[in-house]
Parts: C-alpha cells; sequence; structure tokens
C-alpha cells in the first residue's frame, strides 16, 4: 500500500475517532451545563442568602445592644441605624460574578476531576500560528453555521478547539478537512511520494496523540459517570431541591429579621 492510501486510512480512523471524542464532549457539555444552571448558580445565591441573613442577625444583635446600653439618644437615631441595615443588607446579596461561577464549575463540577488535556501536545510558536492559519482557512469554513449543516457537537469541539487554543484539536480537524492526498498541480511523483510520506507520520502522530486522549476520558471514573446521564441527570436534580430547600429556609429567616427589625422601630419607648 502506497503511503497516500495509507495516509487516507489513518485519515479516515482519525475522522472516526473524532466523531466518538464529540459525541463524548457534547455529554460531557450538557452535563456541566445543567450542572451550572441547577447547582452552582443556585449554590452561589443559597451563599448571598446566608451571608444577609448572618448580616441582619449581627446587626439586629447590635442594635438591641445599643438600645440596652442607652445608645440612641432618639428613636429617629435608632429607626436611621435600622434603615442602615436594611439597605446595606441588599449589598450583600448578588456579589459572585459569572466568573467565579465557573470557576466553581471548574473545582466542583462532573468533570472537574478531569486531568488537563492541553499539555498532550505543546508545538512551537511557529507551529501554532501555521497551525491557526490551516484552521481558519481550511475548518472554520467547513463547519460555520452559515456555510455549512455541520452537526452541533462537532461545531461546538471545534468552536472549543480554537477557542481554548487546542493545537492537538485543531491539527486534527485540518486532516479532517483536508480531505485525500492528491497530488498538485505540476508535482511530480517523486516530490508527491515525499509529501505523502511526511503527510503519513504527521496523521500517524495526530491519531496516537488523541486516542491517547480519549484513552484518558474513557478511563476517568467522572467520564464513565456522564455515560450514565439518568443517573447523573437525578443526582443534578435532587441536589437542586435540597438547595431550593435551603434558599427559602433561609428566605424566611430573613424575613422574620426584617420585622423584627421594624418592630424595633415601632417601639420607641424602648429609648431612655
Amino acid at each position: 500500500m502506497g503511503n497516500e492510501a495509507e495516509a487516507e486510512k489513518v485519515r479516515l480512523r482519525l475522522i472516526k475517532v473524532l466523531a466518538d471524542y464529540n459525541h463524548l464532549q457534547a455529554n460531557m457539555a450538557e452535563m456541566e451545563n445543567m450542572f451550572l444552571t441547577h447547582v452552582i448558580l443556585p449554590s452561589l445565591q443559597l451563599r448571598d442568602t446566608v451571608r444577609r441573613r448572618e448580616f441582619l442577625e449581627e446587626e439586629y444583635k447590635q442594635i438591641k445592644e445599643r438600645i440596652r446600653d442607652d445608645y440612641y439618644s432618639s428613636s429617629a437615631e435608632m429607626e436611621e441605624d435600622v434603615r442602615r441595615v436594611l439597605k446595606n443588607s441588599d449589598l450583600e446579596s448578588g456579589r459572585k460574578s459569572l466568573e467565579e461561577a465557573e470557576e466553581e464549575l471548574f473545582h466542583k463540577g462532573p468533570t472537574s476531576s478531569l486531568e488537563a488535556v492541553d499539555r498532550d501536545f505543546d508545538p512551537d510558536e511557529r507551529e501554532k500560528d501555521r497551525i491557526i492559519r490551516k484552521f481558519k482557512r481550511m475548518v472554520i469554513p467547513r463547519i460555520h453555521s452559515d456555510t455549512s449543516d455541520t452537526p452541533f457537537e462537532e461545531f461546538q469541539t471545534v468552536y472549543s478547539a480554537y477557542k481554548n487554543k487546542d493545537y492537538l484539536m485543531m491539527k486534527a480537524f485540518i486532516i479532517q478537512y483536508r480531505g485525500k492526498l492528491a497530488p498538485k498541480p505540476g508535482e511530480d511523483a517523486d516530490a508527491f511520494a515525499k509529501r505523502a510520506a511526511k503527510q503519513l507520520r504527521e496523521y500517524r502522530e495526530v491519531l496516537e496523540k488523541v486516542e491517547q486522549r480519549m484513552a484518558k476520558l474513557k478511563t476517568n471514573m467522572t467520564a464513565l459517570e456522564l455515560e450514565k446521564q439518568d443517573k447523573v441527570i437525578l443526582q443534578i436534580k435532587n441536589q437542586h431541591r435540597e438547595i431550593q430547600r435551603a434558599i427559602y429556609e433561609e428566605a424566611e429567616k430573613i424575613l422574620r429579621l426584617q420585622k423584627m427589625l421594624g418592630d424595633l422601630v415601632k417601639t420607641p419607648y424602648l429609648i431612655h
């Protein structure tokens, strides 16, 4: 079998591995998004709510102590202090940004135990520039929604590779969309044979590294659990219910504290 035929065989094998990789990545992304929406963001809301409740409890305690110690010179002064507490309690919520939520997801999400894979292929700067140029020219136009009917899960993986500067996956997609090797116009047989031999070595190297990455993902327990999506989804939903219940309980405590603070204003006779 000639080098060009062997290169095509390796390329077709790589396309099959990439399809499996796309599917796995799509499942992982679905679980991550669900975990972000149903667990991470509500958890941050719960954290903010707890902080707000603790702030109100501490301030209520301090105002009661001030009343006991004749700290206020008038009811109006105490009322102003209560208004300050109620106003500042609103500042105790909403301090977590989306970036911080994503950081939580990175550490606690369903795929958080997956090892980083960006070190499995680290070309020099010149090669990085070459890969990016080829990727933009050969791959992006072929998967863009305006110019192709590429499945969404493949689009996600391709876009993720570009966004994260994942040079291994970028190179793999370049090989996929390059097509079958063929002589260039004016290229003689010897030149084509040398180019085919070089491409074959490159294809084999990329295929080997992509298969190694797939093996790492599939042997990781978290990735295996993601294949049991019904179980994972049920766990996420159960966590969501528990968090929402806790948020509701904290919100009720906040309402009671707000009423207690309001009652202080309605009892000016406590001021001596």
